[in-house]
């Protein structure tokens, strides 16, 4: 049974994935950060590191929104957004046990234009990965640990959701 963490709002899906093969139990759930999350993922040293003349105003003044798995030490945060010519592009930052790699994605056409559509459908297209250095997981299990998690992220993390949200990847 997960234990919810002390400070944390969960909100949004859960995504679960089994294998009969004995993978272990996938499990995101979308939350604010709790102070020992900020303080166990070091969220304030990630911020400062990639928002070097934003020091004094982490995560815009309020708690940092997560697409996490507790049990395997993955979160997913959103790092920016903003309109391209092919959509909106996000840039997530995926940490997996403290390796760190930004997964580059563009919602498309077809992603739902209304909140009323039933069911709400995002789109995404792969962009690029810049992964760190210091980090020794292959492209390919980065983007595949990305889909799990922008899966459970749905409409928009820990800040909203929308019911029926179906996610669906273009590669």
């Amino acid at each position: 049974m997960r234990r919810r963490a002390r400070g944390s709002d969960r909100v949004g899906p859960r995504i679960y994935t089994l294998s009969f093969l004995g993978e272990i139990l996938v499990a995101y759930v979308n939350e604010y950060a709790s102070d020992e999350d900020i303080e166990k993922y070091k969220l304030n040293e990630v911020w400062d590191r990639y928002h070097p003349h934003k020091k004094d105003r982490r995560f815009w003044g309020r708690k940092p929104e997560l697409t996490i798995d507790r049990d395997r030490d993955v979160f997913l945060m959103v790092h920016s957004s903003g309109a391209v010519a092919a959509g909106t592009q996000y840039r997530f930052l995926l940490s997996i046990k403290g390796k760190e790699a930004f997964v580059y994605l563009n919602l498309v056409e077809g992603s739902s234009p209304k909140f009323s559509d039933r069911p709400f459908y995002r789109i995404w297209d792969f962009v690029k990965t810049r992964i760190s250095e210091y980090c020794d997981i292959e492209e390919s299990e980065i983007i595949q640990e990305a889909k799990k998690a922008v899966s459970a992220f749905g409409y928009n993390g820990a800040r909203k959701q929308i019911p029926e949200t179906v996610v669906k990847f273009n590669f």
